[in-house]
């Protein structure tokens, strides 16, 4: 790229908020003087440095296209279904633990390397008891038999459904789904490109009914036939869920609408009744990823009547209007050290 003559180069940097990272920003040459960046998450989550170098190369964000704007015209409009998955009692306890681990290693003065590596490690595990709350797959099983009764009344079958699962649990995900005498592939790393190739061919005819992935369907693969997809886990990265959101409301000839299925942690039943902050966030990690999903959709009383009560009983109905960057902000302001 460095050989090319720059005095006529214009670089175009799609899906620009990867150029922030350390491995990628070497190609933002300076020599380039015609620069377009283009991003539905323009904006590095967590990484503020990294976003002040985009910035920085091409300039501030000159024009905005809502989604809002874009569904009806460009996008389809969706519903989108919150599951409420409760934690069980032994998920609970484990939370709770490293929580209180998490919390100790906060509340020091000072965090040397070795602590922000156990930080690093203990967040990453808390994240995976919500990823992976057991009775997410329970009821993902029970709205897919719901489904296959729903379409055999009507003669017709399941197809273009994607199914976005924690990483290391694909091939337990599709184990389960295949039993159900559905024809499904995983679409993960490990899958050849010429593979991939084929995967989406069929997925788009409809003789593979169903996709599960982990993040290689997040942004850059065009499925306008996806109808239903199922968040099984997400981030409270707002790159991953709305690049996610995107693969679903592409507009196509057979589709009037989309449907989104996001499984919704929250604390053990039996400890709602105590107001625990320590459960409440678990709510406060989940919520703003529900209000970016429930705010435009067709049905977003409905959507929010189902957490309603819950919300309540903690005083915290003011999370529905709270998006991603609302939170994040607001953690800056306080120099909360997670942001470290």
């Amino acid at each position: 790229i460095n050989k090319v003559n720059n005095q006529f180069t214009f670089i175009i940097g799609d899906e620009v908020h990867s150029l922030g990272a350390k491995s990628r920003k070497r190609a933002l040459n300076i020599n380039y003087h015609f620069r377009l960046g283009l991003s539905a998450t323009p904006r590095r989550w967590y990484d503020d440095k990294g976003t002040d170098i985009l910035l920085k190369y091409f300039g501030n964000i000159c024009f905005e296209f809502t989604l809002n704007e874009a569904i009806g015209k460009y996008l389809t409009p969706y519903f989108y279904y919150p599951i409420l998955s409760p934690l069980n009692q032994i998920e609970s306890s484990e939370y709770e633990d490293l929580t209180e681990k998490i919390t100790h290693i906060l509340n020091k003065n000072e965090l040397n390397t070795s602590d922000k590596k156990i930080l690093e490690y203990l967040l990453r595990q808390r994240t995976k008891i919500i990823n992976t709350a057991e009775i997410k797959m329970t009821k993902l099983i029970d709205i897919i038999k719901e489904k296959i009764e729903n379409m055999k009344n009507d003669s017709k079958s399941l197809h273009h459904i994607l199914v976005y699962c924690a990483s290391g649990t694909h091939k337990f995900v599709l184990k389960k789904l295949a039993s159900l005498n559905l024809h499904c592939h995983d679409f993960v790393h490990t899958v050849k490109y010429d593979d991939r190739i084929k995967i989406l061919k069929q997925f788009e005819n409809g003789s593979i009914q169903i996709i599960v992935a982990i993040k290689c369907l997040d942004e850059g693969v065009d499925l306008p036939g996806t109808k239903t997809a199922f968040f099984l886990s997400s981030t409270t990265n707002p790159k991953e869920f709305i690049q996610r959101r995107g693969r679903i409301l592409r507009l196509h000839k057979d589709k009037k609408y989309s449907e989104i299925y996001d499984f919704i942690v929250i604390p053990y039943e039996e400890n709602l009744k105590l107001k625990r902050k320590i459960d409440e966030s678990i709510l406060r990690r989940e919520m703003p990823r529900f209000s970016e999903f429930s705010s435009i959709a067709k049905n977003e009383f409905e959507a929010r009547s189902k957490i309603w009560d819950i919300l309540d009983n903690y005083e915290l109905l003011h999370l529905f209007d709270l998006k991603p960057w609302d939170i994040y902000n607001d953690l800056k302001k306080r120099n909360n050290r997670l942001l470290l």
